[in-house]
């Protein structure tokens, strides 16, 4: 895999990154199958962080920047203990961007409330999200990583692998999962509903069930059975995130191809940076 591990390299650095296109994900293969993003990759940040000082980066970067700064012409009521706070659609992300405000806004037992309207209303609780909109957000934290303002993240590669997970224990139905990330330590699982998120945390022994090879990779096609023990989630009410490590898989032989392409990616990619500078 070596040679073709280098020649994704080099066909995402001088033929996709090369040409701009950073707000798209980089497809190894098939779309959805295997692919990576410069957000995703310690090396990809440090190359786009060093294209938007050229000539065209410099526009793509403003672009970027103007289509949030419009966001402030958007007006907004929040609502919390019967007090009123008017502010805009950006100051909006930039709350929720915000750790500290969004754990007191989102956990809280005290509902805050959001209004498009006016502060008469109609309101519609913040926590339900319906006002979110992803790719907004997708941009605002690509600018944050761009200035180095947001959380480092080691090489990950993203992926939309559909699977199916089936509990061991007592429920033969089985219920759809997508692999959304594949990283050197674990898989990150997407999970659509919050029932079956609910199922997934009831249950202690699961089967994943494919027939379908991640890109080139046999690691989920067959049988692969797993234990959940304390797994980190997140999202939205009805979006959730599994991150499993690779000791909670009993084969977890199968899952090292793909770990060895990420490191080989990861060593690639710094021979490239340093070439290239």
């Amino acid at each position: 895999m070596s040679g073709q591990t280098k020649k994704w390299v080099e066909d995402w650095y001088e033929g996709f990154l090369g040409t701009g296109q950073i707000d798209e994900t980089f497809w190894f293969e098939n779309k959805n199958q295997l692919g990576i993003h410069w957000a995703n990759s310690p090396e990809g940040r440090v190359w786009v962080r060093e294209w938007v000082k050229t000539p065209q980066g410099k526009i793509a970067y403003q672009e970027l920047e103007d289509k949030l700064e419009s966001l402030k012409q958007t007006t907004i009521w929040l609502s919390r203990n019967r007090d009123f706070i008017k502010c805009n659609l950006y100051e909006l992300y930039q709350f929720y961007l915000d750790p500290r405000i969004r754990t007191t806004w989102m956990q809280g037992s005290v509902k805050t409330m959001v209004s498009f309207m006016s502060e008469a209303g109609p309101f519609v609780e913040l926590r339900s999200l319906r006002w979110l909109d992803r790719d907004i957000l997708k941009n605002f934290f690509l600018l944050k990583l761009i200035n180095g303002q947001a959380q480092e993240r080691d090489c990950r590669f993203s992926t939309n692998l559909k699977i199916e997970a089936q509990q061991e224990d007592y429920d033969i139905k089985s219920y759809e999962l997508s692999v959304h990330q594949v990283s050197q330590k674990g898989i990150l699982l997407k999970v659509e509903g919050s029932h079956v998120f609910e199922k997934l945390m009831r249950g202690k022994n699961w089967t994943i069930l494919s027939n379908k090879k991640l890109g080139q990779y046999d690691c989920f096609n067959g049988r692969v059975h797993f234990k959940f023990s304390q797994p980190s989630f997140g999202g939205s009410l009805d979006q959730h995130f599994l991150f499993m490590n690779y000791q909670q898989f009993e084969n977890a032989d199968k899952l090292k191809t793909i770990v060895h392409t990420i490191e080989e990616w990861t060593k690639y990619s710094k021979q490239f940076i340093k070439k290239a500078a």
